[in-house]
């Protein structure tokens, strides 16, 4: 094993310390000495400090080429504008950016970037490819393998009809395998090449995932931000390469036809080629959205009403008792009255119907997004969770749990009867909270930190015995489960 560099700040003043930390900040190695300096100077005290031997593990150098800005190569990538979703220098915000009223320091941006969607997503992105990729090559070998055999099958067919006719038709059969072998050079090679395109494709998601693994274990927040940055850009390009590249791809079978009746000049028979459509399958990757999202957070400046939805069978009295946004214009509904779950989209149609356990009398449901799975309480003490729209078998849960339901990370919680009140309650992006007033007919907004409130919605707006009440993930609409329950109220949300 190689021993480690010198100290590399002392050996520019002719000094030979070695070192012990590598800065990822600096890039460049450090003995003792200088990473006290680290520690102490104040500007110092945030860089990134690894030892000298994960330094020298770097599977590919990851560190210079994700600093310097691609259009003023003279500038480091400092900055992150939220609105226009890329990174950028000074020189950047001053010529491209200076209208953006959202541009956001490095670090602040890549903050908990480890923990972050965009990582998660990312990765499953680079792992979707190389599953992708992995498929493609066993399907190009095991179709290389199809047309070998089907090569090999046919030259005992010919060698059969050869037997059948006489010694002087030697040359027929010469031709006909000749031709065999130029279509079979010709599809292996067209499938060889393929093959190899796939494998290229693949190498290059491995040497992404081996920096990105490295930055993971030993980068700092920022060069992980910057890397999944340019990281997304990558993986757009490959997706769409592994999607045409895909759908040119064929599944090749030969065929051997005999000839019946033949004059002296004709071979014994033809070889045919016949494709069909490639089966491995192409799988789209998560859409990489902006990692802040800098209009959420704002508080509607007013509801407008947008739409009804009032398709709902079997509803008389009490009604919709619970929403959820199951995405963006899809909506999950349950009735007290129905023993069944409703899937619908933002403008009304009914898409699904989900069967639940019977009897029971629904009221209230959460939606998990992270593996897609809805809770329904059905207030029979009972609990049940619905993945893809296949309902589980139903929990026990303890009595008087009979009210709503709600999903927060990897915990549900579910409301008793020991507390009385408002029947449904949600909030905004800014965290101020919503009460549905049944009786009152209205909705009262109380801001976060208790100070004020208002009636944002009342009788006049159309309410009448309102029931539940929730907003979308990016709080642009708020639906209310209104007269009585019959029928969603949708409102668009106006923030400026």
């Amino acid at each position: 094993m190689s021993s480690p560099p010198f100290c590399a700040p002392c050996a520019r003043i002719d000094d030979s310390s070695p070192s012990v930390k590598f800065c990822m900040d600096c890039e460049e190695t450090l003995c003792n000495e200088c990473v006290r300096a680290h520690k102490t100077i104040k500007i110092l005290m945030s860089h990134h400090l690894i030892d000298v031997e994960a330094s020298l593990a770097m599977p590919v150098k990851v560190m210079t080429s994700q600093k310097q800005c691609d259009t003023h190569s003279d500038f480091i990538l400092d900055f992150y504008c939220t609105y226009h979703d890329s990174l950028c220098c000074q020189s950047c915000i001053s010529l491209e950016h200076r209208g953006c009223d959202k541009v956001l320091p490095l670090k602040e941006a890549s903050k908990n970037i480890k923990d972050s969607a965009l990582l998660s997503d990312t990765t499953d992105g680079v792992n979707q490819i190389l599953i992708t990729t992995e498929e493609i090559i066993k399907n190009r070998k095991i179709g290389i393998q199809k047309i070998e055999d089907g090569g090999a099958s046919i030259v005992e067919s010919i060698s059969t009809a050869k037997m059948s006719i006489i010694n002087q038709l030697e040359e027929m059969q010469k031709s006909a395998l000749s031709k065999l072998a130029d279509v079979q050079d010709i599809v292996v090679l067209q499938m060889k090449i393929e093959c190899d395109d796939a494998e290229q494709t693949s190498k290059l998601i491995q040497k992404q995932t081996q920096q990105m693994d490295f930055l993971y274990t030993h980068g700092s927040n920022n060069q992980i931000f910057v890397f999944l940055q340019k990281l997304k850009i990558f993986l757009a390009d490959e997706n769409k390469f592994i999607k045409d590249f895909i759908a040119k791809l064929k599944e090749p079978s030969l065929f051997y036809k005999e000839t019946p009746l033949f004059a002296s000049d004709q071979d014994f028979g033809s070889i045919e080629l016949i494709s069909q459509p490639c089966c491995v399958e192409y799988k789209e990757t998560k859409h990489h959205e902006a990692r802040l999202l800098f209009d959420i957070k704002s508080t509607p400046r007013l509801f407008s009403l947008h739409n009804e939805i009032i398709d709902f069978p079997n509803v008389k009295c009490s009604g919709i008792s619970g929403i959820v946004f199951i995405d963006q214009n899809k909506i999950a509904v349950c009735s007290y009255e129905s023993s069944k779950l409703y899937v619908y989209d933002i403008d009304g149609t009914r898409l699904k119907e989900v069967q639940l356990e019977t009897p029971c009398n629904p009221w209230g449901l959460a939606y998990n997004s992270t593996d897609q799975t809805i809770v329904v309480n059905l207030a029979k003490h009972k609990l049940q969770f619905i993945k893809n729209f296949i309902a589980a078998p139903a929990l026990d849960i303890p009595e008087g749990a009979t009210y709503d339901v709600s999903w927060v990370n990897d915990k549900f919680y579910v409301g008793g009867r020991d507390l009385k009140g408002p029947d449904g309650i949600t909030s905004d992006g800014k965290g101020n909270v919503y009460v549905v007033g049944r009786s009152s007919n209205n909705i009262h907004r109380l801001a976060l930190d208790g100070t004020s409130s208002e009636v944002v919605l009342k009788q006049e707006d159309g309410l009448n015995e309102p029931i539940a009440i929730c907003f979308s993930n990016d709080y642009k609409k708020l639906l209310v489960s209104n007269n009585k329950g019959k029928s969603i109220s949708v409102f668009d949300c106006v923030h400026n």
